[in-house]
């Protein structure tokens, strides 16, 4: 039996009569109570069961529509890329080209450069910075 056609559902928890018909779907909770009356009441009998250690009679309303759940679409990088295409990959994403020039600028201060990326390093320094004595 569908929530819908459950009498328990369309039902208020408390007086048991029968809640308004909804136009289309609702936005925020789910309504419980028939009217504000039955709410407020419910919430007085809650407060005074909580103060005399009663316990109250809790009615679970079911849910009315499935939860919402958006795919994730994952693309995974190609395997065969040559390193050529991965170097035109790089030149055209400004993200990545700041991730390599940080990555060379960490090596550079920690000495871990290798021979070729410093030179080509220097050689972008100096188109760079053409006025620059010493690099």
């Amino acid at each position: 039996m569908s929530p819908m056609n459950d009498p328990a559902a369309v039902a208020c928890p408390r007086c048991g009569a029968f809640l308004p018909a909804d136009f289309g779907p609702r936005r925020g909770r789910r309504r419980i109570w028939c009217s504000d009356r039955c709410r407020r009441d419910a919430h007085a009998e809650r407060v005074a069961a909580a103060r005399t250690h009663q316990p109250i009679r809790v009615v679970e309303v079911p849910r009315t529509a499935p939860p919402l759940i958006r795919p994730v679409v994952i693309t995974l990088p190609r395997d065969d890329l040559t390193p050529a295409e991965v170097a035109a990959r790089v030149l055209a994403s400004p993200t990545a080209m700041g991730y390599v020039l940080d990555s060379l600028t960490r090596q550079a201060r920690e000495k871990t450069l290798d021979k070729k990326v410093r030179n080509a390093a220097l050689s972008l320094a100096k188109t760079l910075l053409p006025g620059q004595r010493r690099y």
